[in-house]
Parts: C-alpha cells; structure tokens; sequence
C-alpha cells in the first residue's frame, strides 16, 4: 500500500494478507512463515465465524509523504476482544500496541469506544505491519487508515449520535422505573430493564459495554452478550405475557410463553457448558424463535381485540425487521453496512416509542377509571367529615395544648432529642437536634422525612440503619460518636430506646447528649501523662548519661593537666595537649547537641527557601577536620538550582548529624570512603537519601538507634544524642527517617520532609 497524498480515507482490506492461527504463534514465528500461508482479504473485509480462534494479518505501507503525518488506524468493529498491533520501527524492531473490548481502557493504544491505533508514518520510509486478532464472538476484520483531524471529526459526530441514543434509553429507563413505582404495574419494571439490557448488547457493538462496563467483559471472558441476549429474550417473553394480559384470553398460548422462558435459559446453559463459541449462533436461533414468538402473541391478541395490542404488534413486527437485517448480516447473508450496524438502535427506538404511546394510552384509561370511582368515594367522605369535623376540633384543641407543654419541656434541655418510626420516618424533634443536624450535613429535616435518606454519607447511613434495627428488636444501647460541626469536632453520647404499644415495637427515640468538653479534656489528660511519661524517662536517661558524659571529659583533661605539669618532655606534652583537646572537643559536641535539642523543642517550624546543594557543601566544609574527612569522596547527586521551603535551621540539624556520624562511623574500616547524598521532590515531600560504604549496623540495633544516648558502636567516641535528635527533628517536621543497612554493607538513611 502506497501513501502518495494525505487522503481523507484510504480501505487497508484489499492491501492485507492473513492467516489462522494453528499454535500459540510468537510474532518470529509468524514473520518467518511462507506466504503461501497467507491468503489475501477482499476490499469489503474479513467476515470469520464464532471460534475461529487467533488471526494473523500483515500488510505493508510505503509512504512518499514529504513529511511526517499521523493516521489513525481504525478496526471497524468495536467488538473485537483482542488486537495486537505490530509495527515495525526504522532500526527493524517492532513495537507492540494493544487495543480491543477485552482490553482495559488504561493498556488501550487510544482509549475510547473504537479499536483504533494512531501511527506516524515517516517520510519516504516503508512500515511493516503485523496484527493479531482474537475474537470468541463473530469476527469482522475491516481497517481504514483515515487522516487523523478527519478521523476525530468523525469520531465526534458518532459519539454524539449514539449519546442521543444512550442518553434516551436512560431516560426511558428511569422513566418506567418511576411508573413502575408509582403505579405498581410489573410490564413497566420488564420493559425498564428490557431497555437497559438492548442497551448494553447494542453497546458491545458499540464499544461502550467495554469501556463503561470493563468488569463485566472481565466477569465473562469476553463472552458477555451470551448472558445478555439470553436475558434480553426472556425479558421479552415476560412481558408479552404482561402487556398482553395473555393468561386472560389463551390458555394454551399462555402455557407456551411460561416456559418458553426456562426452555430458552436452559438451552443456553446447555449449550454454554458443551461449547461455548456455539452459544452466539445459538442465542440467534434462539433470537429468531422468541421474535417469531412474540409477533404470533401480538397478532392472536389483536384477533381477540385485546387493549393497545395494535401498537404491541405494530413495535415488534417494525423491531423485528431490524433484527432481521442484523441476524441476516451476522450469517453472512448480506454485507456488513452503516443500516446494519445500527440496525438495533434504529428498530428499538421505533419499537419503545410504539410501546410507550400503547402503555399511555392503559395508563389514561386506567387513570379515567380510577377518577370515576374518586368522585363517589368524595361524596360519602365529605357526609363523614362533616360528622368528624367536631370532633376533630374538641380533640385538636387539647392536643394543643399537650403539644405546647410537651415543646416546652424538650426546647429547653441540653440534649439533642429525636423520634422515628419503625419505617425510619422523623416523628419528632427539639431545636438541638435541627441546629445540629443543619450542621453536620447543612440538611434541614422536616417531620414525615425518611431520616435515613437525609444522611448523604453512605458509611454513616449504614451504621444508623444496623442501629434502628437493632432498636427495633427491643434492645436499648449507647454509643459514642465523632461528628464535624461547623468545621469543629464534637463527640457525642447517645442513648437508643425503643418506643413499644401493646408489646410491640412501634418506633425508636434519642437522646444525644454532646461530651465534647469531657472527651477533649480526657484526651488532654492522656496526652499530657503520655508526655510526662517520655519526658521523666529521658530525663533520667539524660541525668545519667549527662553526668557521665560531662564528667568523663572533664576529669580526664584534669587528669592530663596534671601528667603535663610534671612532663618535662616536649613531644610528650605535646600528646597530653593533643588528648585534652579531643576531651574538650567531646564535651564541646556533647553541648551542641544539647542545644540543637533545646532548641528544637521550643522553637516554631518557620519554612524558608532552601538551596540544598548549598547547605550540603557548607556541612561538608564544618566537617572537614573530623578525623578521615580528608579522604571522604563526596557524591551529591543533586542539581544545583534545587530548591524548595522548610525550616532551613532543623533541616541543617538534620544534614549535619546524618553526615557526621557517615565521616565518624559510615566510613570506618572500609576501603571505599565514599558518602553519597540524592534528593528528589514527589508529592509535595522532600525524599533524601545518605549512604555510606562502612560497617553498616546489624539489624537487632537498628530499632534503637534513635534512643537517646544509644550507641551502636560502644568502643567509639560520640555523646549517643545524634541520632536521637535527627529522630526529634524529622518528627517536629512532621516526616519520617528510617535506616537501611546490613553488616559490611553499608548503611542508608532515608530522610522524608513535607515541603512548601
């Protein structure tokens, strides 16, 4: 196939070669297979049986374009289960795309309705295609290469068409469900899902079952208009037996229609289990005999004269010419066209609009019928409330005045108090409960409303119903409760008692009563021992080790004062000098850390701009008299224009603790003295990562090494606060640090921070 102009349209059938598979082919294998195992496909494509199993299809495109365009690949039929699309690439691989009803919309080359690939052809470049095809149900194969604004453009005016389409089966479907409940008629219920199951097998022509309904491809491997069409004819069965009313004027015909319905799910489950792929010719045959069927019942019904059986006949014999065409097209007895792919969208439109008018014209009538029989019934009400009228009155009056103490008493207490039936009706309330219900979920109930309803939340609307049924067993409760109000937590008592007349349970009452002041300061009494707690451990744990560590370095510099003055020798003076100043280098840290600690604790978090490269070249420089600083290979693996907001102060606490004990300890004994530091920003979180090449630290200290005055090398000098105060610092920022490390492996700590 030859591209010489960028062509609205060009048919890719006549251009295509193809081959069914006989083993599980890999694509070598199919590209080193003779030509003589493919045969060619005919301009108006390839029409395949249910079971033909994997089909292979090659075809060839030079392109004499100047340059590179774009096209869409479009596969005809939406309803194809898999393609795999293989194209060839100028270095001679090939790049694999997927599309199809079986495919999710995520894995999907483009995702929509349609099975469609979008490829660039190259200037003056010839491509290679190879496309594997699996289908369980009746195959076409029919491919356009089509321009790609043409392609959406079209792509546009379908979609709106067969919105209208959908949009008015929805609607029809609501719509016979409102009538259904409002009138209690059954054939509204059958005809509301005899719509909703043409639209989902019209949809799986369509594209839309699969992209909308993926679970349900998913459920049935691919084989979900089986189940659908099979439901779809019982569905209709059902209700010309309704709509007919034919039990009323044939027994025999009724008989048939009763289980013809069990004969059809029967036959399909049969055929299922024996041979799947044989099910989509089966549920045809089955189909042609359920029309046949149907169209008999409406022709006998309008011989007996039986209501509205003029449009009952009249939408069935329109819609099953529609089918007709469809079913003929599906056996190959005529070609696949626009008219016969929406053949059932056009005969089903025609036919619920038929049924509709006919169930209007019942319903006016039964509605004129009803109007009667309301008339005589309004004479003899208004003789007895003239009668009651008095009565209601004298009662109404000491109602009233019972309502007005009862109002009183529940509007000037403290809980919220409310009543419901046993069908979860408000019976009655005080102004709490509304001031708090308009709060919690800005609804205002009125009595009469089904309270349950009012809830919005699904999860608290199914707790309060497992509530009123356990209140309508007879059983009293108490439960605790958390609601928003006002942008503001509050807590809540409640106190459930059933409302009994006779012995039986007729309704339930409330009464809430808010703790929120006892719940906060339980929580603030807890939180305020938790943190005692913590804080009498580490001050022990501070006195002690403080007093060791403070004294250690002190007594040994005195120590050492008073070797010297007794030391004559210079250089062994000088030793004793050298010792005294790590001793006081010891006690200078010790300090640091304690005021690094101090002042984390009390000071606020103030983020800032940060340059991290910066601040790590800084640490780096105050560390470099630490012993063995001067070996260290530095690796920052940061670019330098990073930057972002924290508090720079803790951050730097951070760094330099991570990075001493790395120089101190990470790179103790090992060969490759080497610190590497990486950053990256995902999610609004900061994630560093500092390794060393050391010892590592065994897994049984890992847990401990945040403690305060924990060392996990004891034969080393450090004050034990380091890590313990990074621990502090991460956690004031609210973030996170753990350590990964495993003996003469090194250790990594991951460092992660929210960032402005």
């Amino acid at each position: 196939m030859t591209i010489e102009s960028l062509d609205a349209e060009i048919n890719v059938n006549p251009h295509m070669v193809y081959s069914l598979e006989e083993d599980q082919w890999t694509l070598e294998e199919v590209l080193a297979l003779d030509s003589s195992r493919f045969q060619p496909v005919e301009a108006a494509g390839l029409r395949l049986p249910p079971g033909s199993g994997r089909i292979w299809v090659k075809f060839t495109c030079i392109s004499r374009l100047s340059r590179s365009e774009e096209f869409i690949l479009d596969f005809n039929d939406p309803s194809l289960n898999t393609i795999e699309l293989y194209q060839q690439m100028p270095d001679g691989s090939y790049q694999k795309f997927r599309s199809g009803a079986g495919v999710p919309q995520h894995e999907k080359a483009l995702e929509g309705n349609r099975n469609n690939f979008l490829i660039t052809l190259e200037p003056l470049l010839t491509t290679q295609f190879v496309v594997m095809v699996y289908s369980a149900n009746y195959v076409t194969i029919s491919v356009r290469l089509i321009e790609n604004e043409v392609a959406l453009s079209r792509n546009i005016n379908e979609r709106t068409f067969l919105g209208v389409f959908y949009g008015a089966l929805i609607f029809l479907f609501l719509y016979n469900l409102l009538l259904f409940f409002t009138m209690r008629a059954q054939a509204f219920l059958l005809i509301g899902f005899y719509t909703l199951l043409v639209g989902m097998f019209s949809g799986a022509s369509d594209g839309f079952t699969p992209q909308y309904l993926y679970f349900l491809v998913k459920w049935t491997n691919g084989y979900q208009d089986i189940p659908v069409t099979t439901a779809v004819n019982v569905i209709g069965l059902w209700f010309t037996m309704d709509f007919l009313r034919v039990r009323t004027w044939s027994s025999r015909y009724y008989q048939w229609l009763r289980w013809l319905p069990y004969a059809v799910i029967l036959i399909m489950a049969v055929t299922v289990m024996i041979h799947i792929q044989s099910g989509y010719t089966m549920s045809t045959l089955l189909g042609l005999v359920v029309l046949g069927t149907i169209i008999t019942g409406g022709v006998l019904a309008v011989r007996r004269k039986v209501p509205q059986a003029q449009f009952f006949l009249t939408a069935y014999s329109i819609y099953g010419i529609f089918v007709l065409i469809f079913i003929l097209s599906l056996f190959r007895v005529i070609p696949f066209t626009s008219l016969v792919k929406y053949s059932i969208h056009l005969g089903y439109l025609a036919c619920i609009g038929i049924l509709s008018y006919g169930l209007g014209v019942r319903i006016y009538g039964i509605y004129l019928s009803v109007l009667d029989k309301e008339k005589e019934k309004q004479v003899l009400i208004a003789k007895k409330n003239l009668e009651l009228e008095e009565k209601v009155k004298e009662r109404t009056r000491d109602i009233q005045k019972k309502e007005i103490n009862l109002r009183s008493i529940l509007d000037n207490t403290d809980n919220s108090i409310w009543l419901v039936d046993k069908h979860y009706h408000l019976i009655d309330f005080n102004s709490i409960f509304l001031e708090g219900w308009k709060l919690a979920y800005n609804i205002e109930p009125s009595v009469g409303v089904n309270l349950l309803e009012c809830i919005p939340h699904k999860e608290t609307r199914e707790i309060w119903e497992k509530r009123y049924e356990n209140a309508l067993t007879g059983q009293k409760s108490v439960y605790q409760d958390n609601y928003n109000l006002a942008g503001e937590a509050h807590h809540f008592e409640i106190h459930v008692y059933p409302i009994s007349e006779n012995g039986e349970v007729t309704g339930i009452s409330f009464f809430a009563k808010d703790v929120t002041v006892r719940v906060r300061a339980q929580k603030k009494l807890l939180e305020q021992n938790q943190t005692l707690t913590k804080v009498n451990r580490e001050l022990d744990s501070f006195v002690y080790s403080a007093s060791h560590d403070l004294k250690a370095p002190l007594a040994s510099v005195l120590g050492l004062v008073s070797l010297a003055r007794r030391e004559s020798d210079p250089e062994t003076r000088q030793q004793y000098y050298e010792m005294m100043e790590r001793s006081v280098a010891r006690l200078d840290q010790f300090i640091e850390d304690i005021i690094d600690y101090s002042r984390n604790a009390r000071i606020q978090v103030k983020p800032e701009d940060v340059e991290l490269v910066k601040m790590i070249d800084d640490i780096f420089d105050d560390l470099k008299y630490i012993k063995g600083a001067n070996e260290l290979i530095k690796e920052v693996d940061i670019q330098k224009d990073f930057q972002f907001k924290t508090d720079p102060i803790r951050l730097r606490v951070i760094l330099r603790n991570i990075l001493s004990n790395a120089i101190r300890y990470g790179c103790l004994g090992s060969k490759m003295k080497k610190v590497k530091v990486t950053a990256k920003i995902k999610n609004k979180r900061l994630k560093l990562s500092i390794r060393d090449h050391g010892p590592g630290i065994p897994k049984d200290q890992q847990d401990k090494i945040f403690d305060m005055f924990y060392r996990a090398h004891e034969g080393l000098a450090g004050t034990g606060l380091g890590l313990y105060i990074v621990k502090e610092t991460v956690d004031k920022l609210n973030g996170t640090v753990e350590v990964v490390s495993s003996p003469k492996k090194g250790a990594e700590f991951l460092v992660e921070l929210p960032v402005a």
